[in-house]
């Protein structure tokens, strides 16, 4: 009988699991409700671009399931019984759906290493402007097998990244957090905070990050401690964000010792305090960095010092 099974763009309106399949996708095609009653032997679904509005029915029979992508649906909760896949779900894609509420039983998923929860649509019920961040502090407590989270356009302010990064998240290697909301919790334009929590001992939690995206967060500083802390870092992403005072230059870095081509992405423009603050430690980070000349560079401490000959290491920047 058959054990795998992929079914892509065929305009399927509805598809019956048999009992022996341990693969299947059936991604791309209008199914707008699957069962999984049963369903004991599955072990991979796929049912990303579809038409389903809740979870497949009783999928938390389907114990043994390592590997569920339910991409692209119109899913608004996820309810309690998600706890039931404990013991082997590894992978778990719910972006690009209606969420409203992600039930605190998720954080029984102890085996999750990569989860993804980014770019929930508004819906009828919820505005775009109104999408809250879904994860709990419970969350961010017992997930803690996590090497992969895309917390993408999640509207997730600073208080929610503290949290985060409140627990012991040692296995994290790619943390995306752009286009977030971290001036959140900002009442007026005279409060705004637009960094990121300085708290060494927060970021001493994912020291092992090796990509991370903080992409159009309206950041207005980045903190020194990112680059104490992170060495392990490959890739960063700054992009659209305030960390600018003039205008940009692009400069080229690669690491030429290791000859793994690995670079550091940030696009940050030529007078940024954080750009200069990091120069302690880019040795850390073990790139071999082009260097340009400027006038004038404005330090972490605040203050403006004039530098007319002086080279100064930039990372690689972009428009």
């Amino acid at each position: 009988s058959v054990e795998t099974l992929k079914i892509h763009n065929n305009n399927l309106v509805e598809f019956q699991i048999s009992e022996n399949l341990s693969f299947l996708d059936v991604s791309f095609n209008q199914i707008s409700e699957i069962d999984c009653s049963n369903k004991s032997n599955l072990e991979y679904l796929s049912i990303e671009s579809n038409n389903l509005e809740n979870l497949p029915t009783r999928i938390w029979d389907s114990s043994k399931l390592k590997y569920v992508n339910l991409k692209n649906n119109y899913i608004s909760r996820v309810y309690k019984q998600i706890s039931r896949l404990r013991d082997n779900l590894q992978f778990l894609d719910l972006s690009e759906n209606n969420l409203i509420e992600i039930h605190d039983n998720l954080a029984a998923l102890y085996n999750l290493e990569i989860l993804k929860i980014n770019d929930q649509k508004p819906s009828l019920i919820i505005q775009k402007n109104e999408v809250q961040n879904l994860l709990n502090p419970v969350h961010f407590k017992f997930l803690q097998n996590l090497s992969i989270l895309n917390l993408e356009n999640s509207n997730m302010n600073k208080q929610d990244v503290c949290n985060l990064l409140s627990y012991d998240h040692k296995n994290l290697v790619q943390l995306n957090l752009n286009n977030n909301n971290f001036n959140g919790l900002s009442k007026t334009d005279d409060q705004l905070d637009l960094g990121l929590p300085i708290d060494i001992y927060l970021w001493n939690n994912v020291s092992e990050i090796k990509i991370l995206k903080l992409r159009g967060n309206g950041l207005r500083n980045l903190p020194e401690v990112i680059f104490k802390i992170l060495k392990n870092l490959e890739e960063l992403d700054l992009g659209e964000n305030l960390l600018f005072y003039d205008d940009f230059v692009e400069v080229d870095f690669t690491d030429g010792r290791s000859k793994k081509g690995k670079i550091l992405k940030c696009s940050v423009p030529v007078s940024c305090a954080q750009k200069i603050s990091i120069l302690p430690y880019f040795d850390r980070i073990s790139v071999n960095l082009s260097c340009v000349f400027f006038r004038t560079v404005l330090f972490a401490s605040e203050r403006l010092w004039a530098l007319p000959n002086e080279p100064t290491f930039v990372v690689r920047m972009f428009r």
